[in-house]
């Protein structure tokens, strides 16, 4: 619940994120006006999704948790799904480093 009272749609993780997650489920149209957030979703978006804070050109950064968690493979629309169709995962390489010598 927001303190209006109303059932809180959306969440904005870090202020310096471009996407938002959804609560619940939202429709297409659904207007979001939460702390960070103020737009129109132009699509369906499941609880748990992400969607477009603003609009995105290909190989722009997804920031979430305040780090870049993806790039996008395609232009995406402010209010739209963030989805596997349209963005590329960026994680870093990392190795398994051995911490214990095990001399017997």
């Amino acid at each position: 619940m927001n303190k209006n009272g109303k059932q809180t749609q959306a969440l904005k993780i870090h202020p310096g994120d471009n996407v938002g997650v959804a609560l619940i489920d939202l429709n297409k149209g659904d207007v979001i006006r939460d702390p960070g957030m103020l737009l129109t979703l132009s699509e369906d978006i499941s609880a748990k999704h992400k969607f477009s804070l603003e609009d995105l050109k290909e190989d722009a950064d997804i920031i979430m948790y305040g780090v870049v968690v993806g790039k996008t493979v395609r232009p995406v629309a402010k209010g739209s799904l963030i989805s596997t169709q349209n963005v590329q995962h960026a994680t870093g390489s990392w190795q398994l480093k051995q911490r214990f010598s095990r001399n017997r």
